[in-house]
């Protein structure tokens, strides 16, 4: 099997580190084994943001006031040049869009150890799933609505309640 970058009669082989203050050991990825990881990161990074980019654009479609005003942010930028903080509407536009459409709407973690959360006693082995999708629904005021506004002026969601990718 070849992936045009390796080919088993030249298998590379990987040692990777952790940077993490909790790494115990070293992993080395067995080289048949590094050809899958490359291709799920590139189609993984590829396919949300494709899917981010089509919410985007079909939240404009619905909204052409928001594209008009959309529109006036970018026309004068000089060719070029974007640079993201005199965009502000450009990057509320975004965050709204990944508030309604978070990359990955649901995750789950397996409980390492037995946890509290609140009142909730969590025990070890139990898988912990939560959305973000749900959570921009419950925590936001006139959810269900795009409005970039709400990420205008230095408005910012209060901690833990805006997970856009996790």
């Amino acid at each position: 099997m070849s992936f045009g970058i390796f080919t088993p009669s030249e298998p590379p082989s990987l040692s990777v580190a952790s940077t993490s203050p909790f790494a115990t050991a070293t992993m080395v990825l067995p080289s048949t084994t590094m050809p899958f990881f490359v291709m799920t990161m590139f189609v993984a990074g590829h396919e949300t943001t494709a899917g981010s980019v089509a919410f985007l654009l079909g939240l404009l479609a619905r909204h052409p006031q928001v594209q008009a005003e959309l529109y006036d942010e970018l026309h004068d930028l000089p060719a070029g040049s974007a640079p993201l903080e005199s965009l502000p509407l450009t990057d509320a536009i975004w965050r709204e869009t990944l508030r309604l459409f978070p990359s990955v709407p649901m995750m789950d973690r397996t409980v390492s150890e037995v946890s509290q959360l609140g009142e909730y006693s969590i025990p070890a082995g139990a898988n912990l799933i939560w959305s973000p999708y749900v959570m921009h629904r419950k925590y936001f005021t006139d959810a269900e609505s795009f409005d970039p506004r709400r990420f205008l002026g230095g408005a910012q969601p209060a901690p833990g309640t805006y997970l856009p990718f996790g």
